[in-house]
């Protein structure tokens, strides 16, 4: 067990026999990075040089941390594969927060609309419960690429939606971001001319 390393609970831990077999596992690519995770692995020292700390399995010198342990795999967070091709958790190393960043395509309007719907006109006096754009980076190795940085969220239903108060207030607010379109959308149609 490593003395240094996180401290895991007994039941994370496993024999030396399963010990083996993960290492074994291990070593024949079983948890190896995805080829849309090597994406984000590729860009891990341009995001940490711009405050954006991407987690240890995006690192290029990653070594998973229950090499040479007798953890399970499954206990350790740097286990966990992503599940979105194009979006990924950091924090912000300037305060700590957590942040999603989205890689999107510079041949889409995404990133206008995402501006104008977090720009100061609609968020200062407007009911926009809109995701609010923190930073917009160009992808250090494509052109036709940029990256969202966003506040980190919680899916729309985690938690669950109980009582129907909760879905009638849910719906409400999703509404009421109908009207800060009028104005906007037409000067959006402008600017993307």
């Amino acid at each position: 067990m490593d003395v240094n390393g996180p401290r895991l609970p007994s039941y994370a831990t496993c024999s030396p026999e399963e010990a083996l077999k993960y290492a074994s596992d291990t070593q024949d690519g079983r948890w190896s990075l995805l080829s849309y995770e090597v994406f984000w692995r590729d860009r891990y020292n341009f995001l940490k040089n711009n405050g954006y700390q991407l987690r240890p399995r995006f690192s290029p010198e990653w070594i998973p941390s229950w090499t040479g342990t007798n953890y399970d795999p499954f206990f350790c967070e740097d286990s966990i594969i992503s599940m979105i091709y194009n979006v990924i958790d950091a924090t912000r190393t300037s305060d700590g927060s957590l942040i999603s960043i989205k890689s999107v395509s510079r041949t889409t309007n995404e990133i206008a609309i995402s501006r104008m719907l977090s720009s100061k006109d609609l968020t200062q006096d407007s009911p926009s419960h809109c995701v609010p754009i923190l930073d917009v980076l160009d992808d250090p190795n494509d052109s036709t690429k940029a990256m969202i940085i966003m506040p980190y969220l919680r899916p729309f239903d985690d938690p669950e939606l109980r009582t129907i108060g909760e879905v009638v207030d849910f719906i409400s607010q999703t509404l009421e971001v109908i009207p800060c379109f009028d104005d906007s959308v037409d000067e959006l149609k402008v600017s993307l001319v």
